[in-house]
């Protein structure tokens, strides 16, 4: 199935006994692992909705006609609606999976001596797969590090231990190999919370955008 895009739109249908209108639709901000994070694209559709309706169906264009993905819309926190696909065997993508941010992060080569100084550099995307990092690090892909990322708002650094899947100059591509359960949490919410504002900053810029335009045609 091919990656969803950032704003595209999509329909969830809610069971037919659920006593409202069947289907409310919603743009996408982003996919992490089989969870669907999502925007109502209107947002009187979810005003009476309870915060966890099972048994939904999110509808997604694939090729010439549509994929029906079973799970539940929930929500998480005011605003914050998100589908949690229950087909196992589902996979969803999202293109250009990775949000941009330049933050501090701190690089442990594996098997450095515990007294040496973490290697100091920042990030250029962020994802909850991995990170892409600007520093200048002699390191060579294969090897494994323990970093700290530091993000905006946190208080405690997400740490990690991570592989060096490619490098381009001082570009270091890494996955993460293993993380505690609470910091990937962390820090997909965190993930989520930025593409979901970035999302409605550029939807309220195509209102004012239309809204401009109708002034000058004296609409």
């Amino acid at each position: 199935m091919r990656p969803l895009h950032p704003d595209e739109l999509v329909s969830v249908s809610l069971p037919m006994n659920f006593g409202r209108q069947d289907t409310l639709e919603f743009h996408v901000v982003t996919v992490i692992d089989s969870v669907v994070a999502l925007d109502p694209r209107l947002r009187g559709d979810t005003r009476l909705l309870p915060d966890l309706v099972r048994n939904c169906y999110l509808a997604v264009g694939n090729g010439h006609g549509l994929m029906a993905l079973k799970g539940h819309l929930y929500q998480r926190s005011p605003g914050d609606w998100r589908f949690k696909i229950s087909d196992q065997h589902a996979q969803l993508e999202i293109e250009g999976g990775r949000m941009r941010i330049c933050a501090p992060i701190a690089l442990s080569p594996e098997h450095a001596d515990a007294a040496d100084t973490p290697l100091e550099a920042t990030t250029v995307n962020v994802g909850t797969d991995g990170t892409l990092v600007d520093g200048e690090a002699d390191l060579a892909p294969g090897q494994r590090v323990s970093l700290s990322l530091s993000l905006p708002g946190q208080d405690e650094p997400i740490e990690a231990i991570a592989q060096l899947l490619s490098r381009r100059g001082s570009l270091l591509n890494f996955g993460y190999e293993a993380m505690e359960t609470a910091d990937r949490n962390r820090l997909a919410s965190f993930i989520i919370q930025d593409q979901r504002a970035a999302l409605r900053r550029r939807r309220s810029w195509s209102r004012r955008e239309i809204q401009g335009l109708d002034d000058d045609l004296g609409l």
